[in-house]
């Protein structure tokens, strides 16, 4: 995950669900309806703005809580 902002999605987004430890990649991933095995880098890291589609987000897209 960048260092930086934390995106929007993760206080204020409905769809958001949390974080997960992967052991098996070390690192933490990030859950929510549209990506649930982990919101993809680009949008963690504000390269893309997710109110608009984005590839393999099952139709799902930022709507606030």
């Amino acid at each position: 995950m960048t260092r930086g902002k934390e995106p929007l999605c993760f206080k204020l987004c409905k769809h958001y669900i949390g974080e997960q430890f992967n052991e098996k990649e070390l690192q933490t991933d990030y859950l929510c309806a549209a990506f649930p095995k982990g919101i993809p880098f680009e949008i963690i890291s504000g390269g893309h703005d997710h109110t608009t589609p984005y590839e393999s987000d099952n139709g799902i897209q930022f709507e606030p809580k």
